[in-house]
């Protein structure tokens, strides 16, 4: 217990926060908390404009497309940040970057032709 304190003694909290990852993980987080406050408050702003019945269908038809969602985009866009985020050069970065939004293009465009041309034809 001792050398636990001692180590904590020792950690030079500026640098930890001075640091580039520290910072990011700030953001991150900051944003999310923030989206979250967000999110609610136009929660409340809807249902007192919308009523129950309305607000209803609104939150089926998003619960609706977020479930559609899950399946339609096959992990593209998780598996493309992943890869970004484990390489460590640039141009490696840029290059699956760009591979993943021209492949989910394909895809989704494939789709929604797909899609339109079974509700209209």
């Amino acid at each position: 217990m001792k050398e636990f304190l001692n180590k904590l003694k020792n950690i030079n909290i500026s640098k930890i926060v001075k640091k580039k990852k520290t910072k990011q993980i700030a953001s991150l987080y900051t944003s999310m908390v923030l989206g979250s406050i967000i999110g609610i408050g136009i929660s409340v702003i809807n249902t007192r404009l919308l009523g129950p019945k309305q607000y209803g269908d609104l939150k089926f038809l998003q619960n609706l497309f977020s479930f559609v969602l899950t399946f339609l985009t096959l992990g593209l866009f998780v598996s493309g940040t992943r890869l970004v985020a484990q390489k460590k050069k640039r141009e490696y970065k840029k290059s699956i970057g760009w591979k993943s939004v021209n492949i989910s293009s394909i895809y989704f465009y494939c789709i929604n032709y797909r899609t339109f041309y079974i509700l209209f034809f």
